[in-house]
């Protein structure tokens, strides 16, 4: 399958990564303005795009913990590494660490 393909290759935090990016582009205010939306097709199927969700979610929910901690907080809840840092009590050294195994 094309999304298992996909996950080992470039990884499902990159692959998270590149979904919340894409979707919060065309869910801007600047994206409702504009009439050339290069990634429109690739949404317009609800069930490619329920399948995307779920392959990613299983990915990052296989990550080990301290991982899953790091990505979660830097990737999906938009903090920056030094406010991940403070909430795992760990170095931002550490923290860049964990995104750089996850991805």
């Amino acid at each position: 399958m094309k999304t298992r393909i996909l996950l080992t290759s470039i990884g499902a935090a990159a692959l998270t990564a590149i979904t919340l990016n894409t979707n919060a582009q065309l869910l801007s205010p600047r994206a409702a303005g504009n009439q050339s939306k290069p990634f429109a097709g690739i949404y317009s199927d609800p069930d490619l795009v329920a399948e995307r969700v779920s392959a990613v979610r299983a990915a990052v929910g296989r990550l080990p913990e301290d991982l899953r901690e790091a990505i979660v907080l830097c990737e999906w809840e938009e903090r920056s590494v030094a406010e991940a840092a403070a909430i795992l009590e760990k170095t931002p050294k550490a923290v860049e660490s964990r995104l750089y195994r996850a991805r």
